[in-house]
């Protein structure tokens, strides 16, 4: 057995595979979700772009998202002066975090140069179904044929969260904005085994500070 600690997405994948999965609740003796990510209604502006590519990705032909080009871009601007580098490091401090006076540039440039990392364009537009779906965790919508022949109907269906029977603790800060305090109260409800919520001490906690404050 082991215990398992997931932050963001990854938290998502621990929910998905102990719904579709329910065989491995007994190999993990407990679960804590940093930044839970499975109710997300929308409450923030998502760019029209990004919304169409929640529905028609496939027309574009790419299927792979922040490739190395990433890095040999950061590579070549950090590299220009030092001013250029300090200047980089930043703007990547205080966006990504609320903890910026702790990063230094050595620590800054190389979070910069391995973020983010590749991953698959289905991953961003699952993600971004769920911000606009209503608030609801579910599954894939591959569109109403797709899904009859997947699912057998023409919705996808919702992950069964009551199949999660492993002791489970969430973790969440006070200026997050995918984690939001409905989206969390209503994950509490629908976790049989739900162990308590811990609200980060320092004011102005993050989503992203989970992963780079110091």
């Amino acid at each position: 057995s082991v215990h398992y600690i997931g932050y963001s997405l990854c938290t998502a994948k621990y929910l998905v595979l102990l719904s579709e999965l329910p065989e491995y609740n007994t190999k993990i003796k407990s679960g804590h979700l940093m930044a839970p990510i499975a109710f997300l209604g929308q409450d923030f502006y998502i760019p029209p772009i990004l919304s169409s590519m929640a529905t028609s990705a496939d027309w574009l032909g790419v299927y792979g998202l922040f490739g190395p080009y990433l890095q040999e871009l950061t590579y070549g601007l950090c590299t220009v002066s030092e001013g250029v580098a300090n200047m980089v490091n930043k703007f990547w401090s205080s966006a990504i975090t609320s903890d910026e006076d702790q990063i230094n540039k050595v620590i800054g440039l190389t979070q910069l140069y391995n973020e983010p990392a590749g991953t698959s364009l289905y991953t961003l537009q699952h993600f971004l179904q769920l911000v606009l779906n209503g608030g609801n965790f579910t599954r894939m919508d591959l569109g109403p044929v797709k899904n009859m022949r997947r699912y057998g109907q023409v919705n996808p269906p919702e992950y069964n969260l009551q199949n999660v029977q492993v002791p489970t603790m969430l973790y969440v800060g006070d200026n997050d904005v995918l984690t939001k305090p409905q989206n969390v109260q209503k994950l509490e409800t629908m976790l049989p085994c739900h162990k308590g919520t811990k609200m980060i001490e320092r004011k102005g906690w993050s989503h992203f500070d989970f992963a780079y404050s110091a």
